[in-house]
């Protein structure tokens, strides 16, 4: 959005026109500028516009306006960005001959500058085809002296453009840029400053820009934290990891290995999926645990320790192992998803779960042990969904009887 501020000067006058657009256009957020279109004594279409309006910021310009005379070698351009005289304006500290370009529009609508735009040559001396620019810190002012080559002048109503800061890029690249001045007015009032452009030998035009600083709106918004965590049941068709066993099919809450017709030695299965999202920065965590072992009564089923017998409930290097001899009885799970620790190696290998209840309850004596987390992501995320794979087999002179256990699944997002 461009910010404009007209200025007609009649009968000594100066009426500001648009001022209240200056407030306005700090909502886009985006490009910050100021304009000011005029007429007089021969200079028309002026125009001048900054990157940044912010007080006190370094800003890029680019400085427009249109000469209905011709500029021959004999003129002299002084723009003079200090005309008020008693305000700390824009500071040109740092500014060189790298840091300005002289642009020309000869081809196109002179009042628009819409053309293609010729570069002109600068250096720190006029030559003759090359402008000469001259910065004076102290009195924060450029000199533009045109080229001592009669041929090279710039014609009438061509439109000339000036770029000063990092935007200029021809006989050198722009490094510097102007510093606005200091915020003076009240806060939400525009500070109001006069850049003069006037011409000296042949050519007498003159004319100027009012430029408007003022401070940014800022824009704020809270986010509220949020987690979604869900479990949905598998249907025993669509349990097909965790290698071969015969799979049930699972509800929301329950993994039903079943009441009764189940064989010894033989493995079974079932599948839950576990779907996590959250715009938490750090992701999230889900951890898992037992409060007991299947128990029916005192007797259990104890957690697998896998083929290799050494399988434990740790989820680190070398702790999953593989899981695929039924005769090698016990009850373990294992994790499919792009979010599973990499230890579970695709679902094909296997870990118990840790049992956070006393020894008694727990096989072999190990109790209250710590949740381990089988699934994690490091950043927010919209739900991902990763498959736990319930895996049992128990022995010929296991104990009849109905054996529970409950699995917790505990999501813990870090913000």
């Amino acid at each position: 959005m461009k910010q404009i501020i007209n200025n007609v000067k009649q009968a000594g006058r100066i009426t500001l026109l648009t001022i209240l657009s200056v407030s306005l256009v700090m909502l886009s957020g985006g490009l910050y500028f100021a304009t000011n279109s005029a007429q007089a004594a021969g200079l028309t279409a002026i125009r001048a516009t900054l990157t940044s309006s912010a007080p006190s910021a370094d800003s890029n310009w680019e400085i427009q306006f249109v000469t209905d005379t011709l500029v021959n070698e004999n003129d002299v351009i002084t723009l003079d960005f200090d005309t008020l005289g008693t305000l700390d304006e824009f500071s040109l500290t740092g500014i060189v001959e790298d840091d300005v370009d002289i642009l020309e529009d000869t081809d196109g609508s002179p009042s628009t500058c819409s053309g293609t735009l010729t570069q002109e040559a600068t250096a720190a001396a006029a030559a003759a085809a090359d402008w000469g620019v001259a910065i004076n810190t102290g009195t924060d002012t450029i000199t533009l002296t045109a080229p001592t080559n009669a041929a090279t002048y710039i014609a009438a109503t061509a439109c000339i453009v000036v770029r000063i800061g990092t935007n200029a890029t021809s006989s050198g690249t722009g490094a510097n840029q102007i510093n606005n001045p200091a915020k003076a007015a009240a806060a939400g009032t525009a500070d109001i400053y006069d850049l003069a452009i006037a011409f000296t030998g042949n050519s007498t035009n003159s004319g100027s820009a009012l430029v408007a600083v003022v401070e940014g709106v800022t824009v704020s918004v809270s986010v509220d934290e949020s987690l979604t965590f869900s479990i949905a049941g598998v249907a025993s068709g669509s349990c097909t990891q965790g290698g071969a066993a015969t799979a049930i099919t699972t509800t929301v809450s329950t993994v039903p290995f079943g009441a009764s017709g189940l064989s010894p030695e033989t493995f079974y299965k079932g599948c839950h999926d576990i779907a996590v999202g959250t715009n938490a920065t750090s992701g999230y965590t889900v951890s898992v645990q037992e409060n007991r072992s299947l128990l029916s009564g005192t007797d259990t089923i104890d957690d697998t320790l896998c083929d290799a017998g050494d399988c434990s409930e740790v989820i680190a290097a070398g702790t999953t192992k593989t899981w695929a001899t039924a005769t090698n009885n016990g009850f373990g799970y294992t994790c499919s998803g792009s979010q599973c620790n990499a230890e579970f190696a695709t679902a094909a290998e296997f870990n118990q779960f840790p049992c956070t209840g006393a020894d008694a309850v727990c096989d072999g004596g190990t109790g209250a042990e710590a949740a381990t987390t089988p699934i994690s992501n490091a950043g927010a995320t919209t739900a991902q969904t990763n498959r736990i794979i319930y895996k049992l087999s128990f022995d010929t002179v296991q104990q009849a009887g109905d054996y529970t256990n409950t699995i917790t699944y505990i999501a813990t997002p870090t913000f």
